[in-house]
Parts: C-alpha cells; sequence; structure tokens
C-alpha cells in the first residue's frame, strides 16, 4: 500500500511539471520544419496542348539488368492552343552495375507542371544521369536566372540538383540539363 501511494505521489508531481507552460515546445508542428518541408518551387510548367485530352502524364516503362544499366526515354511533341509546338525530352541513363538489382523502372513527366517522377523509389550504386529538354515554353515574366532543377531529397526538402549544365533560351523558349546527376528516385523539376 505504501508503494501505492508512493508511486500516486510521482506521477501526480510528473504529470503537474509536464503541463507547466514555461516552455515552448517545438516539433513536428513548429514553425522551421514547416518552412523546411512545404516550400514548393514555382514550377515552369508546359503550355496546354489544343486537343484537352491530351492533358495526361506522358510515361513510359522498361526492365533493366542491373549489370547492364542502360536508358530509358520520353520524347514526346504537341501543339498548343497557341498552334505552337512544344517538346518534351526526358533521358534517365543508369550506368552498368548502378542499379542495386534488376528491375522495371518508370518515369512520367506532368504535362501540367513538366515535373518528372520515377518509381519505383530506389538509390543507386552511383548516380543515375538525367538529360532533359523542353522547347516552347512561355518564359516571358521570368527571371531565368533564378531557374534551377529540384528534386526531393531523402528528407523531404526541396534541393538543388546538381548538373553538369543548365541551358535556358528565352526567345525559343528553351530550358535544357545536361548530365543532372540523380541519387536516388524522387520528383524532379525546373522551377524558380
Amino acid at each position: 500500500m505504501k508503494r501505492f501511494y508512493i508511486l500516486s505521489i510521482l506521477t501526480s508531481i510528473i504529470l503537474f511539471s509536464a503541463c507547466q507552460n514555461d516552455s515552448q515546445i517545438t516539433g513536428p508542428q513548429s514553425t522551421e520544419f514547416q518552412k523546411a518541408q512545404t516550400y514548393e518551387p514555382l514550377w515552369i510548367g508546359l503550355p496546354q496542348a489544343a486537343d484537352i485530352s491530351l492533358h495526361k502524364k506522358f510515361w513510359k516503362e522498361k526492365k533493366f539488368k542491373a549489370k547492364d544499366g542502360g536508358e530509358l526515354v520520353i520524347d514526346v511533341t504537341y501543339t498548343t492552343r497557341k498552334n505552337t509546338e512544344v517538346v518534351a525530352y526526358s533521358s534517365i541513363y543508369f550506368p552498368p552495375k548502378s542499379l542495386k538489382k534488376d528491375c522495371t523502372i518508370g518515369m512520367q513527366i506532368d504535362d501540367n507542371t513538366g515535373v518528372a517522377e520515377f518509381w519505383p523509389h530506389q538509390t543507386f550504386n552511383e548516380p543515375a544521369i538525367l538529360n532533359q529538354t523542353f522547347i516552347g515554353l512561355d518564359l516571358s515574366g521570368i527571371d531565368v536566372t533564378q531557374i534551377k532543377l529540384f528534386y526531393i531529397d531523402k528528407d523531404g526538402n526541396y534541393e538543388v540538383m546538381e548538373y553538369d549544365q543548365l541551358i535556358i533560351d528565352v526567345e525559343s523558349g528553351t530550358i535544357q540539363v545536361i548530365n543532372g546527376r540523380i541519387p536516388h528516385f524522387s520528383i524532379y523539376g525546373f522551377g524558380i
């Protein structure tokens, strides 16, 4: 019985001290956490297709052998509502033995945001290489010096991708990344 009283008193002290408002509790709801997790770039989207029924995600899948590696390509051309032509090209290359196992890999490009997504989620023995070109974009009113290629890192934050070169031509509406290095599958897109 004596133990019960001592345990009750200790429990009361712990509950009472835990309910004090002397310090602010920080956790997943803190402002800093939300800023790090919810900042999303303003994506450089693709112009709307003339045929609204074409509104979809361009996608492709391919089987790969880990020992061989290989390349997966999406190459789509369509006409916009303004009767201009848009090219969406995306190539991901896996060097031999960069994949950890044989698998089917998929890639899709959202025709609204221009964001590319890859699946299934995985990391690589060495980075995959992304080459991507969009032609026919409306880059007017955009500070093109601020355009970067973003991805979501393993902690859920948007990061700028490492690449050899980013080419932007406002007149032709072209954005191109050369030899972007993909450490893991995520979403990848041009934004500011």
